[in-house]
């Protein structure tokens, strides 16, 4: 029995990790010579992927004795059924106005699940909508970087039904 099924990103690839017992998944983006401070990300399961996210990036990046500036790069990373690409939309636009390339998850162990793609896509930093126009769910994460310091976090998660 596959208790959840999470979408993970290896740059450049996309993989899916089977679970049969309750796990947390996350993703790590190491340090390199492009960006400072390693950061984790909770990658949320397709159990609870959503299909309106609202979210607000982090404007600048400083540090204690930096003057403040503003993040090199913003991504959110998609993955959603294949055939709806051309239903998603950030703020207002459709994605693919946004020079994406979608690629094929690997298929899940389970015959229920759908076929699924992702992509990686540069958004504005400040207040972003991103959405699908079809109202089926999908996954977004989102991450940024720059010469000083590192930020991800998963833009939402659908835990009403892990309420108790």
């Amino acid at each position: 029995m596959i208790i959840s099924t999470a979408a993970i990103l290896y740059f450049p690839l996309f993989r899916l990790t089977y679970l049969d017992s309750p796990s947390l998944i996350a993703e790590y983006l190491l340090q390199n010579e492009t960006f400072h401070d390693p950061v984790t990300i909770t990658v949320p399961p397709i159990s609870q992927f959503t299909n309106n996210f609202f979210l607000n990036t982090p404007q600048f990046t400083g540090g204690h004795n930096y003057h403040p500036q503003p993040y090199n790069t913003t991504y959110a990373l998609l993955v959603a059924t294949k055939g709806e690409e051309g239903e998603i939309m950030l703020n207002q636009q459709p994605i693919e106005n946004f020079d994406v390339e979608w690629m094929n998850v690997p298929k899940s162990l389970d015959p229920d699940d759908k076929d699924l793609v992702g992509a990686v896509i540069r958004i504005p930093h400040g207040t972003n909508i991103i959405r699908n126009n079809a109202g089926h769910n999908f996954q977004c994460l989102v991450y940024g970087y720059d010469d000083r310091e590192s930020y991800g976090f998963p833009a939402a998660m659908a835990l009403g039904k892990y309420r108790q």
